[in-house]
């Protein structure tokens, strides 16, 4: 019998994905609005202030020591203001800790001012606004644009955003100290493989919600020539499901079974 041991942690659950590569240009709704994984219903849209587009490959992160998070060829633009941008149901509630990744760009010809605001964010179908991640311009206490909160005015910063630059936003929300609702967010920014123990910022507060069951997106101040880029949203229960390492390529694989395979035989002969 041969086994072997793989080069990753075991998974959590990925609870939903959308990459909107199974999408067709222009209108959220007008076509195909039912694509990836673990949803309950199809993305609903203000289509007057969303649209699929090409991002003619501006978005992908590269993790430092991990997998690389390419944004494809369709990716939803944000240009206009809605407490619903989009939204969607999840599959099933969730009321365990949640890890929330997504790519975020900032189009050439965006200009920031303070309090621009557009943010994902996690409720009971009904959008509320907090807990969120995204951006808040310039609010920051050195001006930095990108955060994440878990309830209003308890925002802590990742870093500036820069026009033209993406940047992967992960988000892990939780309930500490017993609580029965959840509490925490903390906050990351084009994260490595290794970072799970360093949030750039942790907000705490008490909100009212013990699961969700739903994701949006908020824009609040965007001028008309704004332009932000959102794509490949994973929803999961663990760090490595949205920060991940890669899998062993078949030459590592076949390479640990030889050395198994070897390791077996040499104890067998020694044994004779």
């Amino acid at each position: 019998m041969v086994s072997c041991l793989l080069l990753r942690p075991a998974l959590g659950v990925v609870l939903a994905y959308d990459d909107f590569e199974d999408y067709d240009l222009g209108d959220l709704e007008a076509g195909n609005n039912n694509a990836g994984d673990g949803w309950g219903d199809p993305w609903s849209a203000n289509t007057v202030v969303t649209s699929i587009i090409n991002p003619n490959g501006a978005l992908s992160y590269q993790i430092p020591g991990g997998g690389l998070i390419d944004g494809g060829n369709r990716a939803n633009e944000i240009n206009g203001n809605s407490n619903t941008v989009f939204s969607r149901t999840l599959q099933a509630p969730v009321s365990d800790t949640i890890y929330v990744g997504f790519l975020f760009y900032a189009a050439p010809g965006t200009s920031f001012a303070k309090n621009d605001f557009a943010a994902l964010w996690l409720g009971e179908a009904l959008f509320v606004g907090a807990p969120s991640i995204g951006l808040k311009s310039n609010f920051g206490p050195n001006d930095e644009d990108l955060m994440g909160r878990i309830t209003g005015n308890r925002e802590v910063y990742g870093s500036e955003m820069n026009i033209g630059q993406t940047y992967y936003m992960v988000a892990k929300i939780s309930k500490t100290g017993g609580m029965s609702t959840y509490n925490q967010l903390d906050l990351w920014v084009n994260p490595s493989v290794g970072d799970s123990n360093s949030p750039l910022g942790t907000s705490t507060g008490n909100i009212q919600f013990s699961e969700f069951s739903a994701v949006g997106f908020r824009s609040v101040n965007l001028n008309s020539n704004d332009r932000l880029w959102f794509d490949a949203l994973t929803i999961a229960t663990e760090w490595e499901d949205v920060v991940p390492i890669p899998e062993p390529s078949h030459l590592v694989l076949w390479l640990s079974i030889l050395i198994v395979l070897f390791a077996g035989f040499d104890r067998r002969k020694s044994s004779i």
